[in-house]
């Protein structure tokens, strides 16, 4: 009869990588001296108050998660850190952080964060429920730096793993509750929508950012240059100065063909009279100073040698 019922918690604890929980047992009609028998010949290990994992030597982070949330009870979810980690954002952090309706003292290698969530912004990753991308992008501020939460947000972007009109509609949603971090994420989203919208790549709003900070004249961005029945799409442009500027960012300028796409687009725009000056993200991130000098330099010469208008 345990055996039976033994095989049915390890399938259940299987949907969450192995955990399970003392009251999940008992449902199961495991009594508690059983469960000790369990932990006292190695079947069960500890993992936190009334809750285990079965076998395993080795405890991974993702265990640790499983077991916090199934701790936590049916409304526990992952969230801040841990959630960005779970999302794979790129996030260096072991804290095991969940979000709970009710307060309740939390045990210790655990960071327990209090409120409601909508069931709207949980997900279910590999069992274990956790905030959505929007949702967990702007709890994030209340525990990491505003730069942080930038890098995060930006990183969603990119990679497609949210929209901007997502992340308004989250905003808008949480903005009553006055959740930690609200503030840094609500500037972080006005900052993005008042970017024209074809500035889509973190790289070209760096850029951008080199353009206001070092007060340069602004440039059109995705600004479409006609030479002959060809068209090329400048990152950013003073057409009057037949200045292209190209912001080279290894997420969208990879390989050997891209590689001789973007030389031969150069050598046209070259030959046709336009100065090109393209900078790598590492000259972006790290040297903005040095590209902002290198565009005002290009600005004087042009202006001081301007010929006439290119389009």
């Amino acid at each position: 009869m345990d055996s039976n019922r033994i095989e049915r918690a390890i399938l259940l604890a299987e949907r969450r990588r192995g955990v399970i929980s003392a009251d999940q047992m008992n449902r199961l009609g495991i009594p508690n001296y059983t469960i000790r028998r369990l932990v006292n010949s190695g079947h069960l290990a500890g993992l936190y108050p009334a809750v285990f994992r079965f076998n395993g030597d080795r405890l991974e982070w993702p265990t640790r998660v499983a077991g916090a949330v199934t701790w936590g009870g049916d409304e526990a979810v992952a969230s801040h850190r841990c959630a960005a980690r779970v999302h794979e954002l790129s996030i260096k952090s072991d804290v095991v952080e969940i979000t709970l309706r009710k307060r309740v003292r939390a045990p210790k290698g655990m960071k327990v964060h209090y409120g409601k969530i909508d069931p709207i912004d949980v997900r279910r990753i590999e069992g274990i429920p956790v905030t959505s991308i929007p949702r967990t992008l702007l709890t994030l501020g209340a525990v990491v730096p505003p730069s942080l939460v930038e890098r995060l947000l930006d990183e969603a972007l990119i990679k497609g793993k949210t929209k901007p009109s997502i992340l308004l509609d989250v905003l808008l949603r949480e903005s009553r509750q006055g959740l930690r971090g609200l503030t840094t994420f609500r500037n972080l989203l006005d900052q993005r929508m008042s970017l024209p919208e074809k500035i889509r790549t973190e790289l070209e709003r760096r850029m951008n950012r080199i353009f206001e900070e070092e007060r340069l004249p602004p440039a059109i961005p995705q600004y479409k240059i006609n030479i002959g029945d060809q068209c090329f799409v400048s990152d950013f442009a003073y057409p009057d100065l037949g200045i292209a500027i190209e912001a080279d960012g290894n997420e969208f300028h990879l390989g050997r063909r891209a590689h001789e796409r973007d030389t031969d687009r150069q050598n046209v725009l070259i030959l046709n009279g336009w100065l090109v000056l393209r900078f790598t993200w590492y000259m972006v991130t790290r040297q903005s100073k040095a590209v902002a000098e290198a565009i005002r330099v290009a600005i004087e010469s042009r202006t001081k040698g301007k010929t006439g208008t290119r389009r």
